[in-house]
């Protein structure tokens, strides 16, 4: 009876353990995906400003990289510098009237 115990514990351990290392990949595509979202969603936030912009002012803002220094965060057209959600450094950037992401993940 005791050897049978053993058996179904070894059995029930070794699913656990076989369930583990197949959800990794599953989280981290997850989370990649997550990252991706919020790179469209930056691109679109950004998009919706420059367009307010526009519409507004009846100007383009310059081409040139979103700092802090931009006329759309001066004129309160987005409130901060959207974050590289890939933690890589990566800038969005305002090139012919449309954002644009520098680099990739």
């Amino acid at each position: 009876m005791k050897k049978k115990t053993v058996i179904i514990i070894i059995f029930i351990l070794t699913l656990l353990l076989s369930s583990c290392a197949t959800a990794q990949p599953v989280y981290d595509k997850a989370k990649d995906d997550s990252k991706t979202t919020v790179d469209t969603l930056n691109v679109s936030v950004i998009d919706s400003a420059i367009s307010m912009y526009t519409s507004v002012t009846g100007l383009q803002p310059d081409d040139g990289d979103i700092t802090i220094n931009s006329i759309l965060l001066k004129d309160g057209y987005l409130r901060e510098v959207p974050s590289d959600p890939w933690g890589e450094g990566r800038v969005y950037r305002i090139e012919n009237g449309k954002a644009k992401i520098l680099g990739s993940p």
